[in-house]
């Protein structure tokens, strides 16, 4: 059992409304994958943190922060609304000699209950009567990791600055003209875009022995090295330069052409919502024709292809779906670049054959976790490691078998290779 002190809150703002269109993004994913999303940060304490200390930390973020002050109601046809409230309580829990990686895993698989709870928790674990770690938890739906990051940055300078757009009134502006005219001309991109999608994309589903979904994740070394290479012969950045490798491996591997991926996009680069405290990514549509050029060139293809997937991705998602089921279109690929700070080329000339090729042994032994759900045919994430590209791919395999997301994992760092040697690599797409 642990001890629970109540701490009251209070801040301007309060109202029922439409969700927004993040909120909307977010909430689909969560209740198609089944999962909570919850979102845990742990934190060891000094010598002599409070209890109060941190009382005054949850009443800060839930009085500033209308997204930490947010219910769910669901209308009569399941639709939910966002229910912003002015005031109330909120628990903070103390646990007194606890396994903190095990509390960690439980609050992660917790669902939060939407129509009663705050979706923030506060947790000290407390051992012989002295406070050594946080933990907390933030639920997906409420905000995306920037952010949480907004949140501890305005309470580690104690801001009473206003705190900007709030998830209420933006859900207000989504329905106004200015953003019915921002929704209908994404979703007049995305229509138009949906026509040139390729009917086939995957194999027909051919069901296997043993675990239906798979990750399979490496961290190759030589891919950075020529990543970063290729970024500095280009004037680009590193991460415009893995996009186009991964399309031109996946064109390769697949066999189809345009290469056709939905990205997650931030949509902190509008104006306003740099610093909101809620979740704002949305989906892009990108299709890159590859055929017949070299890789250099693919990659600015698929420079331009991004920056549309980018400025069009900020609609309603209930008109977003409505769209995808008028036009019959499945889209089962998706490219996930986790907005993590990968450094700038220090390179200026490509170093020789022999260099990027003896970093190739160096790439990490493939490993392979099964997964219990998985909602995509084939999804790829990047990720940083130290002086490495991490590479997850997930995949449904009755789609996309497992040797096929091997060979596309040694494939894009294949290419990479390449064409950090070779400026005129062709791409081989017919």
């Amino acid at each position: 059992m642990a001890d629970r002190i109540m701490v009251s809150f209070a801040g301007p703002g309060s109202g029922v409304g439409e969700l927004t269109w993040g909120q909307q993004h977010i909430w689909g994913a969560m209740q198609a994958l089944g999962e909570t999303m919850n979102m845990v940060a742990v934190q060891e304490l000094a010598p002599g943190a409070t209890i109060g200390e941190f009382a005054e930390m949850l009443r800060y973020y839930t009085s500033r922060f209308q997204a930490m002050r947010t219910l769910l109601r669901f209308a009569a046809d399941g639709r939910p609304l966002q229910v912003v409230v002015d005031s109330g309580e909120v628990p903070l829990e103390i646990h007194d000699d606890v396994d903190v990686p095990g509390l960690v895993a439980r609050q992660e698989a917790a669902a939060f209950d939407y129509e009663r709870e705050f979706p923030i928790r506060m947790l000290l674990v407390r051992r012989e009567g002295v406070l050594t770690h946080l933990v907390m938890v933030l639920s997906h739906f409420a905000t995306d990791a920037a952010g949480g990051f907004a949140m501890y940055a305005d309470f580690a300078g104690r801001s009473t600055a206003p705190v900007g757009m709030q998830p209420l009134e933006l859900a207000g502006h989504q329905r106004s003209p200015a953003g019915r005219r921002q929704s209908n001309t994404a979703l007049a991109y995305w229509a138009g875009l949906l026509d040139r999608v390729p009917a086939r994309q995957f194999r027909d589903p051919v069901p296997v022995d043993g675990p239906r979904y798979w990750q399979l994740e490496i961290e190759s070394p030589a891919m950075f090295l020529a990543i970063q290479t290729i970024a500095a012969r280009l004037s680009v950045d590193a991460r415009t330069v893995l996009l186009g490798v991964y399309a031109v491996a996946t064109a390769r591997i697949t066999e189809v052409n345009p290469v056709v991926a939905q990205l997650l996009v931030s949509n902190r680069f509008r104006p306003g919502l740099s610093a909101i405290v809620s979740n704002i990514s949305q989906t892009g549509l990108f299709v890159a024709d590859l055929a017949g050029i070299t890789i250099d060139e693919a990659i600015a293809r698929t420079r331009r292809a991004s920056v549309n997937a980018y400025k069009h991705a900020y609609f309603d998602v209930v008109e977003w779906k409505a769209l995808l089921a008028a036009k019959g279109v499945e889209l089962g690929s998706y490219y996930n670049d986790r907005p993590s700070p990968m450094p700038q080329s220090t390179v200026t000339a490509a170093p020789p054959l022999d260099v990027l090729r003896a970093a190739l042994p160096q790439t990490s032994a493939p490993r392979w976790t099964d997964l219990p759900y998985f909602n995509e045919r084939l999804m790829v994430t990047i990720d940083d490691a130290p002086g490495a590209v991490a590479l997850l791919v997930l995949a449904d395999t009755h789609y996309v078998p497992r040797p096929q997301m091997a060979a596309l994992a040694n494939e894009m760092e294949e290419v990479a290779v390449a064409a950090a040697v070779d400026p005129q690599t062709p791409t081989k797409i017919d």
